[in-house]
């Protein structure tokens, strides 16, 4: 039928090679249907436990992308990097302020701030007294 319009069909062969066949003697019995009973108990538990995978799985990504978005957070938007700076600095400058009295060299001391502040205080009231 393709002759007459121009076009050229490739003759079909009689024999390709054996498989093709599917004879007994090649290919042996047939075999039995593949689940061809199925116990929908079985089939309930497996379908329980891939939800409950998958669930699992969800959860435990949801947490762990939660604690990891909190550190990533806590580094890169509230600065908390700079926090250990800042903890030093301030005890450093609380001891300066409040510990015990040191020279820095021969003509300075450092005080304690509420000695140095008591120290202020009293001489200008003993400035600001009337002279008798």
């Amino acid at each position: 039928m393709s002759a007459p319009h121009g076009h050229y069909t490739t003759p079909i062969a009689d024999h390709v090679d054996n498989w093709h066949h599917h004879s007994v003697a090649l290919e042996g019995a047939p075999q039995a249907e593949h689940a061809g009973t199925v116990n929908p108990f079985i089939l309930g538990q497996w379908f329980v436990l891939i939800v409950l995978s998958v669930v699992g799985t969800c959860v435990v990504l949801f947490f762990y992308f939660e604690h990891y978005a909190t550190q990533f957070k806590a580094q890169q938007a509230e600065t908390v990097s700079w926090s250990a700076e800042y903890v030093t600095y301030k005890a450093t400058t609380d001891g300066q302020l409040n510990g015990k009295p040191e020279w820095l060299d021969h003509d300075r001391l450092r005080l304690p701030i509420g000695d140095a502040m008591a120290k202020v205080v009293k001489q200008y009231q003993a400035m600001e007294k009337p002279a008798k």
